[in-house]
């Protein structure tokens, strides 16, 4: 019973989100709320002109009456669609919808670019990043460097501070704001899920800023900002997204293309190369919350992971990680360190994999104070960050990987059943997965292959990243086999 009370609370404050949202930001109401205010306005003061001068000056009075009879209709027009505001984004005919498909390529010049063929911009490919893809476990594809990758698992402080930032990444062009918004209501309303317009943390540093705060021992800083998760559905996921219209309740061959946002996407031709270049990081027109996903260990020893929820927006019916998600703006405060952006992001794994776990007490206490904050902070103790990489389908949103060791058992953790299954059935299909190191993490990956098992991105990244510090153990460099005896002692210890 509480499971459901909480899933229709969740479902109450996302259709609130969803309507303020784009009350605030849809063009048309925007202008009309403007043409009303310009009427007021004009109404009021030729009102009091008309007071004010000798009666001949009758037509201060009409134009006193039609400006009040503009401002109330406009007032009232943006009043009645605001109570059905999904009518601004339905298709003329009625009998049709809208429908959003997740692209594998973006459209340039006429042309269909996959995305796995995109390579990191000059500046980012100074610094070592390259991109990686395994087609046979994941459709999507990654840019990250291993140099990066090793400074992240390394260091223990990545000091950072707030501002105000860009605050929005809808467009400023009115069509195609209109577009971004009528992808955002289909992709919201066609899938039985809970979202909400939560407030996340944007990365607004570059990448060359991220590896010189991490080298320089504090003297340099990295820059974070608020942002909401609606600004990522309507640039990340948007971009990386084609909407059609069809008959209600119509098949696929039904389907005609309405609008093709993967014009968007950002990602620049290189005529040196001849090859398109994913724009470095942080792109201007894409959100880029960050994303976090941790694997974790059991008190016996069992590779903690999920296949998410068919509903799911991002990484439907996929095997994901014991914790996914992003990082929510309360994970700042929440953290051991408000001025380190590896504390934060390490609160913000412990966070989704206490969630997603179903390792918290009660659903309503999922981000406030009480034992929940407790049971998160302890987890967060005992997790470690192995990487960093920018997730190229998703505009190259940048995500933190890392792992955990949980000091409960496999069978005592539930699986919290609204965005993750592990089920009987579940396990049984998987099977049980005890390691004893990480060199034990190869076999793993393969055999989900093998078995035809689709994982998502950040799943892949964690799985791949253990397997080369499994590597480290016998390398030369210190750094690299200080991060491999760390990593030892805290999953098998």
């Amino acid at each position: 019973m509480e499971h459901d009370d909480f899933l229709l609370q969740e479902q109450v404050r996302g259709e609130s989100d969803l309507e303020k949202y784009v009350m605030k930001n849809e063009p048309k109401l925007l202008a009309r709320k403007r043409w009303a205010q310009i009427s007021w306005i004009v109404f009021f003061l030729s009102l009091i002109a008309f007071a004010l001068a000798p009666p001949a000056t009758w037509l201060l009075l009409v134009l006193a009456v039609t400006t009040l009879s503009a401002g109330l209709f406009l007032t009232k027009r943006n009043s009645v669609e605001a109570k059905d505001f999904k009518r601004l984004y339905e298709p003329k005919v009625a009998s049709h919808e809208h429908v959003s498909r997740v692209a594998r390529g973006f459209t340039a010049n006429d042309e269909c670019v996959a995305f796995s063929t995109v390579q990191p911009s000059q500046e980012e490919e100074s610094l070592g990043f390259q991109g990686y893809k395994n087609l046979q476990a994941c459709e999507e594809v990654a840019i990250s460097s291993t140099d990066l990758d090793d400074l992240v698992a390394s260091k223990k402080f990545l000091p950072c501070s707030a501002w105000d930032g860009r605050g929005s990444f809808l467009s400023s062009d009115s069509q195609l704001r209109h577009d971004q918004l009528t992808y955002l209501v289909s992709r919201v309303y066609s899938r039985n899920t809970r979202t909400t317009n939560e407030q996340k943390i944007c990365l607004d540093s570059n990448v060359s800023d991220i590896c010189s705060a991490l080298s320089d021992g504090g003297s340099s800083e990295v820059k974070i900002s608020k942002i909401g998760y609606f600004d990522g559905l309507v640039s990340n996921e948007a971009f990386r997204s084609r909407i059609y219209v069809r008959p209600i309740n119509g098949s696929v061959e039904d389907e005609k293309l309405a609008v093709d946002l993967t014009e968007n996407f950002p990602a620049v031709f290189d005529s040196e190369s001849a090859v398109f270049r994913l724009q470095s990081q942080p792109v201007p027109s894409a959100s880029r919350h960050i994303g976090i996903s941790t694997v974790a260990i059991t008190s016996d020893r069992q590779l903690l992971f999920y296949r998410q929820k068919v509903n799911n927006i991002v990484g439907g019916g996929k095997l994901v990680a014991s914790g996914s998600g992003s990082s929510d703006f309360g994970d700042v405060q929440d953290s051991r360190n408000s001025r380190c952006l590896l504390e934060i992001v390490k609160y913000g794994m412990a966070r989704e994999l206490c969630e997603e776990g179903g390792l918290l007490e009660d659903l309503s206490l999922l981000s406030i104070m009480g034992k929940n904050q407790q049971t998160i902070a302890s987890v967060a103790q005992n997790t470690a960050l192995i990487g960093f990489f920018r997730w190229v389908d998703r505009c190259g949103k940048p995500e933190f990987i890392g792992v955990t060791r949980l000091n409960v058992a496999l069978s005592d953790i539930p699986g919290d059943n609204l965005e993750v299954n592990r089920t009987k059935k579940t396990e049984a299909e998987l099977g049980r997965w005890e390691l004893q190191n990480l060199s034990q993490v190869g076999a793993f990956t393969e055999q989900m292959i093998a078995g035809g098992h689709e994982l998502n991105l950040s799943f892949l990244m964690v799985l791949k990243r253990l397997s080369e510090i499994a590597e480290y153990e016998r390398a030369e460099d210190p750094m690299k086999k200080a991060i491999h005896r760390k990593l030892e002692e805290l999953l098998f210890g």
